[in-house]
C-alpha cells in the first residue's frame, strides 16, 4: 500500500478506480415519498481516503509552516475550532461595544459551496499557494473525471435488493465525505479577509465555508454604508469564485449590551432584496441574539448525547484489541 501510494504522488495520477462515489439519499424528517426530504450521502472508497490522508497531512504541514492559511480561518486546522472562531468573533464584538461604537453582525450562508467549487480555478489557487509537480497534477487528477451513482436498497419479502443508477461524471465541487475536501475549501477561499474594508476593527470571521462579519463605526450612516459595501464586495468576490450567496438565509443583527438601546433601524439591500434584520440568529451551529446571550438549536443536545454514547461504545469495542496508549491517540 506504501509503495501504491509513493507511485502516485511520484507520477501525479490519482487512480480512477478511487474516484467513483456510492450516493444513498437519507431520510431526514418528514414523508419518505417527498424527495425534498432526503439528503445525499456520499460514500466513497476506504483506500481513497487512506490516498487522502497521506497527501492532506504533506498539504497541512507545508500550508500551516509557510503561514499560507488566512489567520481568520478556523475551520479544520489543529489548535482551531467552532469555540475559537466564536470567541475571536465576540471578543472583536466586546472591544468595539466598550469602544463606544455601534456594532453590527451579519450572517451569510453560501449555498452549496462544496458542490460549486470550480476546478480550474482551485488548481489555480493551488499554483498561486507555490503547490509545485507533481502534486498539482496529482490534485488535478484527484479532480477531474470523478463519477458518482444513486444506490436504493428496498425490502421485498425479506430479500433486500439493490438499485443503481448510471454513473454520472462530476464537473464542479470537492467531493463530499473526503479527507482533503475541506482543506481545498481553505485553499479555494483564501484571500477573502482582505475584501472587507472600512473601519478597521472591521472583521469576518471564516468556518470552513461558514463566513460571518462583524461590522463596527461610529455613527449608524457609518456602519450602514460599511455593511452595504462589504456585502457587495463579498457578493462580488463570491461570484467571481462561482459560489453563490443564498440573500433569503442571509440577515444582520444590532448587537448591544443589556443596558444599551437598539439604535436606529438599518436598511441593507443586495441586488434589489432586502436583507432581512433580526433579533437572534444561527451563528456557528448556536443561536445568538442580539445580546450575545447564547442557546443550543433545538435537537443539538439530543444530537451531542448520541455522538458521546457512540464514541464511548466504539471506545469500549476497541479497548478489547488495542492498548490503552493507543487508545489514548
Amino acid at each position: 500500500l506504501v509503495h501504491l501510494i509513493n507511485s502516485s504522488f511520484i507520477s501525479g495520477i490519482f487512480p480512477d478506480k478511487l474516484k467513483i462515489s456510492k450516493i444513498r439519499p437519507l431520510l431526514k424528517k418528514g414523508e419518505d415519498t417527498n424527495m425534498s426530504n432526503y439528503r445525499p450521502l456520499s460514500l466513497l472508497p476506504v483506500f481513497s481516503k487512506i490516498y487522502e490522508k497521506a497527501m492532506c497531512n504533506r498539504l497541512v504541514s507545508y500550508l500551516e509552516s509557510n503561514k499560507l492559511i488566512d489567520k481568520e480561518q478556523h475551520g479544520f486546522r489543529r489548535g482551531r475550532s467552532v469555540i475559537t472562531a466564536a470567541v475571536d468573533f465576540v471578543e472583536s464584538v466586546i472591544n468595539s461595544i466598550e469602544a463606544g461604537e455601534k456594532v453590527v453582525g451579519m450572517f451569510m450562508d453560501l449555498n452549496k459551496a462544496f458542490d460549486s467549487v470550480s476546478h480550474p480555478l482551485l488548481i489555480k489557487k493551488l499554483d498561486e499557494l507555490k503547490i509545485k509537480e507533481p502534486t498539482l497534477s496529482w490534485m488535478k487528477s484527484y479532480l477531474n473525471n470523478r463519477q458518482q451513482y444513486v444506490e436504493l436498497k428496498n425490502v421485498n419479502k425479506n430479500q433486500i435488493y439493490s438499485n443503481k443508477s448510471q454513473l454520472k461524471v462530476i464537473k464542479h465541487g470537492v467531493p463530499q465525505g473526503s479527507i482533503l475536501g475541506p482543506l481545498l475549501i481553505l485553499c479555494y477561499i483564501k484571500g477573502l479577509p482582505q475584501i472587507i474594508s472600512g473601519n478597521e476593527q472591521n472583521k469576518i470571521c471564516l468556518y470552513a465555508d461558514d463566513a460571518n462579519l462583524k461590522i463596527s463605526g461610529n455613527s449608524v450612516d457609518e456602519v450602514n454604508l460599511s455593511m452595504s459595501k462589504n456585502l457587495n464586495d463579498l457578493n462580488h468576490y463570491f461570484c467571481g469564485h462561482q459560489l453563490l450567496l443564498n440573500i433569503k438565509k442571509t440577515n444582520f443583527m444590532q448587537i448591544n449590551t443589556v443596558h444599551s438601546k437598539k439604535f436606529s433601524s438599518l436598511s441593507v439591500r443586495l441586488e434589489n432584496y432586502k436583507i432581512e434584520e433580526v433579533t437572534k440568529t444561527k451563528f456557528l451551529g448556536l443561536i445568538i441574539d442580539s445580546n450575545l446571550c447564547w442557546a443550543l438549536l433545538i435537537g443539538d443536545v439530543d444530537l451531542v448525547k448520541s455522538k458521546v454514547t457512540s464514541g464511548l461504545y466504539a471506545l469500549y469495542k476497541m479497548s478489547k484489541i488495542c492498548s490503552f496508549e493507543t487508545l489514548k491517540k
